[in-house]
C-alpha cells in the first residue's frame, strides 16, 4: 500500500471515519471512505440512561480509533473494537458470569450472537433479518427513543410485581401470625384476608391508571 495511503488512513482514522482499500489483480486501485453518522438522538439517550445507573459501552467489530472517537463523541467511557462475533458473545458471558445483567441492542449480521447470548437482545425494525429473528425485542420505530421507554416499563413492571407480591403474602403472615400470637378471631382473619386481597388487586390495576403511550 503507498506511503500516502497509509498517512490518509492515519488522518481518517483520526476523525473516526473507517477505511475500505479495493484491489484488483492483486493491485492496490484505490480506497473508499467511510464516515458514521450519529443518530441525532442517540446523545440524549444514551445520557438518560447513565443518569439512570445503566452503564453503556460500545462493541465494535471497526478499527480502534473510529471506535475510540464514536464512543468520545456519545460521552461513553468504556469502549471495545475490532470485535469478532464470537468476541463479542465472550464479553458477553465474562460480564454474565460477574453476575451482570446484560441487554445488547445491534442491528447487524454480526450481532446475532451477541442478541443471542444477551439477558436481553434488542434489535432495531431496520436490522438484517437474521439479528430480528434472534433478539427478545424488536423496536417498531427506527428511533432510538423506544429504549427509554423500554426500561422505564421494565422498571414500573419490576415494581408492581415486587408490590404484588408483598401485598399477597404479607396479609396472610399477618393473619396466621395473628390467629397463634394474638388469637384474632374469625372477623378479624376475614377483615386482614379480604385486606390484603383488595390492596393485591388496587396494586395488579395500577398499570391501567397510570397507563400512557409509548
Amino acid at each position: 500500500m503507498p506511503p500516502s495511503v497509509e498517512a490518509l488512513q492515519s488522518f481518517c482514522y483520526q476523525r473516526g471515519h473507517s477505511l475500505i482499500h479495493v484491489a484488483y489483480d492483486q493491485q492496490f486501485i484505490g480506497t473508499i471512505e467511510l464516515s458514521p453518522t450519529l443518530r441525532p438522538e442517540a446523545p440524549e439517550v444514551i445520557a438518560t440512561l447513565q443518569h439512570a445507573g445503566k452503564h453503556v459501552a460500545i462493541v465494535s467489530g471497526d478499527h480502534l480509533q473510529p471506535t475510540r472517537w464514536l464512543a468520545h463523541s456519545l460521552g461513553i467511557e468504556d469502549s471495545y473494537a475490532e470485535m469478532l462475533p464470537t468476541d463479542k458473545v465472550t464479553l458477553i458471558h465474562q460480564l454474565q458470569q460477574q453476575g451482570k445483567t446484560v441487554c445488547f441492542v445491534g442491528d447487524g449480521l454480526n450481532d446475532a450472537l451477541a442478541l443471542k447470548q444477551a439477558d436481553v437482545g434488542i434489535a432495531l425494525h431496520d436490522a438484517s433479518s437474521l439479528a430480528r429473528d434472534t433478539a427478545h425485542v424488536i423496536l417498531f420505530d427506527t428511533r432510538l427513543d423506544q429504549l427509554i421507554d423500554l426500561f422505564r416499563l421494565s422498571d414500573h413492571l419490576e415494581t408492581n410485581m415486587q408490590g404484588n407480591m408483598l401485598s399477597s403474602t404479607l396479609p396472610g403472615v399477618i393473619t396466621i401470625g395473628g390467629v397463634y400470637v394474638f388469637h384474632f378471631g374469625l372477623v378479624a382473619a376475614y377483615g386482614l384476608f379480604y385486606a390484603g386481597f383488595a390492596a393485591g388487586l388496587t396494586n395488579a390495576s395500577m398499570p391501567l391508571t397510570h397507563a400512557k403511550d409509548v
